[in-house]
């Protein structure tokens, strides 16, 4: 009855014309949140390029980004444009920015604690993709899983505490090649490094309980699988 009177309204070019455009806002490749996503992949490249004429413009363009990090889900919500494409996007881009700013920040002369960087980024990728991969296995949103550490779900619980922590982190590998680049340190330039290092390493701690986390809840996951069944090599009598 709802498709007879649909047939009456509009002509038939007119349905065909509404049918693609449905199909081309169902298709994750050129939604809204997807698309966001892209945007962050182009201002990661243009920082990259840019990074060696001048700290300003590679900061802008890097931090952009990130902040973009933010719209891409609201943006998705907002016109009901979810998928596990952008999730996964999403993801990907977020770990890419991270890889290449380590990269960039490995690549200074003379700079220290570079095990702690190289530290961080095997505990925030393995970290990220073993909290995504549970969540996929699950079928559940990765910030609405329950985990069998209290202080990651408050972390994914309260925006109030993780913005903050992943701030910082960002923060703190800008600082670290501003000043071992420039090396022009003022006091309220420290004070400000301090702070934002603290959040970072302790960001850094998260990442690893996600990773642990990952492993017990696989290895619940095989305990609950029906054991094999054992075949006897015994020929029978």
């Amino acid at each position: 009855h709802i498709t007879s009177c649909t047939c009456k309204i509009f002509s038939h070019e007119q349905l065909e014309l509404l049918h693609a455009r449905s199909h081309l806002y169902m298709n994750p490749f050129v939604q809204i949140g997807s698309i966001v996503g892209y945007m962050r992949i182009v201002m990661l490249l243009i920082s990259y390029q840019m990074q060696k004429d001048g700290f300003g413009f590679f900061a802008i363009t890097y931090f952009t980004s990130y902040a973009l990090d933010y719209y891409d889900g609201v943006l998705a919500r907002a016109t009901h444009q979810t998928s596990k494409f952008r999730i996964q996007l999403d993801q990907a881009t977020d770990r890419v920015g991270t890889l290449m700013i380590m990269f960039i920040a490995l690549q200074i002369d003379g700079a220290p604690h570079r095990w702690l960087l190289l530290l961080w980024m095997v505990f925030d990728i393995c970290g990220h993709w073993m909290h995504i991969y549970i969540a996929e296995l699950k079928n559940i949103k990765h910030k609405e899983m329950k985990t069998y550490f209290n202080v990651l779900n408050q972390y994914y619980k309260s925006p109030m505490i993780m913005l903050p922590f992943s701030l910082s982190a960002e923060l703190y590998f800008l600082c670290y090649i501003y000043k071992h680049t420039y090396k022009n340190i003022t006091i309220s330039f420290f004070l400000f490094n301090c702070v934002v290092s603290a959040c970072a390493y302790a960001k850094m701690a998260l990442n690893g309980l996600q990773f642990v986390n990952g492993c017990i809840a696989l290895s619940e996951m095989d305990m609950e699988m029906d054991p094999p069944v054992r075949v006897s090599s015994k020929p029978s009598k």
